[in-house]
């Protein structure tokens, strides 16, 4: 267990949220070019401006002069503000397809902290732009900003550790924090791309497959559909969002064990085993009220 004994360096979180910042900005270029391809300027201008504002504000932060070394207490604070700093900045143009402030709030909280909550009572009058932003934003935070900025940009030693590791992996010990967050981040895409293909060639729609596939692989839970996963009316494509969920579920380090140690060491995984018993008594539970009602 380790102990917070060292003040908090106000410059040493100031660069290396500077730092996020950067990568935030470059990721909120995708629902800049979707709102783009839709037509919603309006909301494309918002995009431009918070873009603009998060690089200058990481050329400015990023310059400062700074400690090579980061506490882990640090770490969890330039982690933790991160998201928060996420939401705030994205509400903005989400209030452009008629939120307000505090619902646009929520709305992108739900969204990074991939808990799939909403104060939207119907989703058939928001624009597509609204529901790719909120769909990207939940498939970001389901894998984490701080993990995006280590595979991009940190380079390997203390910090990258610090940010990386707030608990110890063995595989940490293979090449590295940023090595082991390249790993999960290809892991992580390969599972998305994977499963939205495959709800492509279910004939679902392709915009309607990257919606879902954001969902389901994030956990967040985001459906397009203002009754969720009773919008679609293929079982096939229930199913395999079902399976997507679980797959996003599970442990990203066990696939990188799957292809180093084979099948039959996840299957012996007692996390995984865990994870599949509790998934079918919690189904069996559900399924048993529902048929008592």
């Amino acid at each position: 267990m380790r102990v917070l004994t060292y003040a908090i360096r106000p410059l040493a979180i100031l660069k290396y949220f500077g730092l996020l910042c950067f990568v935030l900005a470059l990721l909120t270029i995708v629902p800049l070019a979707v709102s783009l391809v839709f037509g919603d300027y309006h909301v494309s201008l918002r995009y431009v401006a918070v873009i603009i504002g998060m690089f200058v504000l990481s050329s400015g932060l990023t310059r400062l002069p700074a400690p090579k070394r980061l506490q882990t207490n640090e770490a969890m604070v330039v982690s933790a503000s991160i998201f928060l700093f996420a939401s705030l900045v994205m509400a903005w143009p989400m209030m452009a397809s008629g939120l307000r402030f505090s619902d646009a709030l929520f709305e992108t909280i739900s969204a990074v902290t991939t808990t799939g909550l909403t104060t939207t009572s119907a989703l058939a009058d928001k624009p597509d732009s609204f529901l790719f932003a909120r769909a990207w934003m939940q498939w970001v935070g389901g894998l984490g900003i701080v993990v995006l900025c280590l595979a991009i940009l940190i380079q390997p030693g203390m910090v990258a550790k610090r940010l990386g590791d707030m608990e110890d992996y063995e595989e940490d010990l293979i090449g590295g924090t940023r090595a082991h967050a390249r790993r999960v981040f290809i892991v992580y895409a390969a599972l998305t791309a994977a499963g939205i293909v495959a709800l492509g060639l279910l004939n679902i729609g392709w915009f309607e497959a990257f919606l879902y596939g954001f969902a389901a692989i994030s956990t967040g839970g985001f459906a397009p559909h203002d009754v969720s996963l009773a919008g679609v009316q293929s079982h096939a494509v229930q199913a395999m969002i079902i399976l997507m969920s679980m797959a996003g579920g599970a442990s990203l380090i066990l696939y990188q064990r799957l292809f180093r140690a084979g099948w039959r060491a996840v299957i012996n995984d007692r996390q995984l085993q865990g994870f599949l018993i509790a998934g079918l008594l919690t189904t069996l539970l559900l399924a048993g009220s529902f048929w008592i009602q």
